[in-house]
């Protein structure tokens, strides 16, 4: 075998044995998790179908007092 080849696999074999040692969980761990996640962190951008929308917990709106886009006019 050449010298590298022998390289490629010899550093092949260090990043599967470097892999094999990375935590792992189960699937359905995983989902419950997620699952659990998205139940208890409320997202702005997504509305509550029981209540209406709060405004100013949106992030990406903007806020229109001080600005010039109601009151400015070109003339």
């Amino acid at each position: 075998m050449s010298e590298l080849k022998l390289r490629k696999l010899y550093s092949f074999v260090a990043e599967m044995r470097k892999e094999e040692t990375r935590p792992r969980i189960l699937a359905s761990h995983a989902i419950a998790d997620l699952i659990h996640y998205s139940q208890t962190t409320r997202d702005p951008l997504l509305p509550s179908p029981l209540s209406k929308a709060d405004r100013k917990d949106d992030p990406f709106t903007t806020d229109r007092q001080g600005s010039c886009l109601d009151t400015c006019t070109i003339s």
